[in-house]
């Protein structure tokens, strides 16, 4: 009985220490932000997450303490996609995909990250040029990227 206790009362602890904070990481618009990085040389970092992402937040907080996210910025353009976004679109840019309606931003950065990449999981990262194409994708969920972003100390 008291183990689990203790097993409860330690998740409830580890999900408080890794909060989504939306201002380092916003939920973004991938067409709107690959338009807006045209005239840049950098390439686009793509982060898909989800607000309810325990493994998200680590790994957040992971860029955050071991690389942090402004040397990120200066070597990458960098996009936040939400897989869980539920931020309804306008009615005219509903549209049909295998079968079913897409009406909600999460359901279009699904769609980006399964037909670009092949996989659903998050937190997961790709490296794409400014034409939206896959350049280098991540080998799966590592809390530390910094070889797979190139980054030095």
């Amino acid at each position: 009985m008291f183990s689990l206790i203790f097993l409860l009362l330690s998740c409830g602890e580890e999900k408080k220490s890794y909060e989504l904070d939306l201002e380092k990481f916003p939920s973004m618009d991938f067409e709107e932000s690959v338009k807006s990085f045209e005239k840049s040389d950098k390439p686009i970092l793509v982060y898909f997450n989800a607000f309810g992402g325990v493994n998200c937040r680590r790994f957040e907080k992971s860029l955050e303490d071991g690389i942090g996210l402004e040397k990120i910025k200066l070597k990458y353009n960098f996009i936040n996609l939400h897989l869980d976004d539920r931020t309804e679109l306008p009615e005219a840019e509903w549209f049909e995909y295998k079968g079913r309606t897409v009406d909600r931003i999460g359901g279009v950065n699904i769609i980006i990250q399964t037909e670009k990449l092949q996989t659903g999981s998050q937190p997961y990262l790709a490296i794409m040029n400014k034409e939206g194409y896959v350049v280098k994708s991540a080998p799966g969920y590592r809390l530390d990227v910094k070889e797979f972003l190139e980054l030095e100390d």
